[in-house]
């Protein structure tokens, strides 16, 4: 984990309240995967993308399942504000369980790539790199 402290204080080094904003913005649309139901939800109500809506809502609870509930558990790593206290919390509730992988991070990425490959087998290629460019930068942010 040293390298990721070093990781770490250098961007911290960098800290802004406006990017602490921007952050806390995105984290927070992801918590129980809020702005992948609303993806989903909002492909599922035309008959042309509904495949790819389902698909973006079961890619989100697979890798979420699949990061939680098994790869968590095995890998079993502290956050890093559990070995490092005098990091300031940048979030009001602070999250319980280990920290690799992020579930938020796996919920998006699973969303993003589902959705893209719904896309893909029913409308096309074009919507489906769109899709995948948009909630692919989406999933980076959070």
């Amino acid at each position: 984990m040293k390298w990721e402290f070093r990781l770490l204080d250098a961007i911290r080094k960098r800290h802004s309240r406006f990017w602490d904003r921007v952050m806390t913005f995105f984290t927070s649309i992801c918590n129980a995967g809020l702005i992948w139901h609303v993806i989903s939800l909002s492909l599922i109500l035309w008959e042309s993308t509904r495949f790819a809506g389902f698909c973006t809502f079961f890619g989100a609870i697979i890798a979420s399942g699949f990061a939680n509930l098994v790869v968590k558990p095995l890998v079993s790593r502290d956050r890093p504000c559990d070995r490092r206290p005098e990091l300031p919390a940048k979030v009001k509730k602070k999250p319980h369980g280990s920290s690799f992988p992020s579930g938020h991070a796996a919920t998006s990425v699973g969303g993003a790539v589902g959705g893209a490959i719904g896309l893909l087998w029913t409308v096309g290629s074009i919507p489906a790199i769109i899709f995948g460019a948009a909630t692919g930068a989406l999933a980076l942010l959070i």
